[in-house]
């Protein structure tokens, strides 16, 4: 089975239904959309990360999606794909053109141009205790693209987003904050939160990855067509949570219990 795994708040209604539709036509089995109020039910999950998900970059610096993609896979048949994918893409060929890279062991991820040198700050690679004569290895090796990926329920998978999780939800390595004691590498430019984590560890284990299969990713020839679009259709130019009711879940995360 392949299960479709998607998070948007109020802003990516529409966006969300052009996925759906998309990937229902070319190959989902089932589909699970998560917003806002979901994420709000697991209150263990938000007083645990209140700093991090206080953070208005990426709703929480992206973590939601280690959390959500690690609970999803654990609910799934052995062997069943998860299919990890942001709100603002449209699948325009058969998913199989992806799935029929994917190994029997490792996720099927994508790279983009980027390299960890540029985008993973250097308080990461002491976390992850990385030996200082493979930071080169590191350092050039491919981001991935964060947007999307495929991953087999197997032990190998759930242990690595459980490890993924466990580095997104220590603040100072998936924030903006800058390494302490250390000046950053030559070329770091800033963090990229949980796409540098994922990076990372797709070096630490040699994790085959191809080209990104969006526009970005047309001038490389993995595979021989387009398989997903990129854009932004959002019900309101910009959003005030104000707005809506779970602005008061929000709100709580700043309560004096919180703290």
């Amino acid at each position: 089975m392949l299960y479709l795994l998607s998070f948007g708040d109020t802003r990516y209604k529409k966006s969300q239904a052009k996925l759906v539709k998309s990937a229902l036509k070319f190959g989902v089995d089932e589909v699970m959309l998560i917003n806002q109020f979901d994420l709000f039910k697991d209150t263990d999950f938000i007083v645990k990360n209140r700093y991090t998900l206080r953070q208005k970059r990426g709703y929480g610096y992206w973590l939601w999606k280690p959390y959500l993609v690690d609970k999803t896979l654990k609910t799934l048949k052995d062997d069943d794909i998860l299919f990890y994918c942001d709100s603002a893409v449209e699948i325009l060929q058969p998913l199989k053109l992806l799935l029929d890279k994917m190994d029997t062991t490792h996720p099927l991820m994508f790279h983009v141009d980027h390299t960890n040198l540029s985008y993973v700050k250097r308080v990461i690679y002491e976390a992850m205790k990385i030996e200082p004569k493979d930071y080169e290895s590191y350092q050039k090796a491919s981001q991935i693209a964060a947007g999307y990926a495929f991953f087999r329920k197997n032990d190998f998978t759930l242990n690595l987003v459980k490890e993924w999780l466990e580095l997104c939800e220590t603040p100072f390595l998936i924030d903006d904050t800058p390494t302490p004691r250390l000046d950053e590498f030559p070329g770091f430019i800033d963090n990229r939160h949980d796409q540098a984590l994922l990076s990372m560890l797709k070096h630490k284990y040699d994790i085959k990855t191809y080209r990104d299969p969006s526009q970005y990713g047309m001038k490389y020839k993995d595979f021989d067509t387009q398989v997903f679009n990129l854009h932004r259709l959002r019900i309101h130019k910009w959003f005030h949570r104000e707005k809506f009711p779970f602005y008061y879940q929000w709100k709580e995360l700043n309560s004096k219990d919180c703290k």
